[in-house]
């Protein structure tokens, strides 16, 4: 069986409830391609190093 991207399949929840859930085919370069100057994080400080990295 093949299920097409625009297809929704049924997924149980936890509380026996059918959910409609959207399949959509993500890849990085689509992704990538949606960051821009008014959308981009900064840089996050985590500390010092802690064991062996070699940032």
């Amino acid at each position: 069986m093949t299920i097409k991207k625009t297809e929704i399949v049924n997924q149980k929840t936890d509380y026996d409830k059918s959910i409609g859930v959207s399949l959509t085919h993500y890849t990085l370069e689509k992704l990538v391609a949606k960051i821009t100057a008014e959308n981009i994080h900064s840089e996050i400080q985590t500390g010092k190093p802690r064991g062996t990295e070699i940032w």
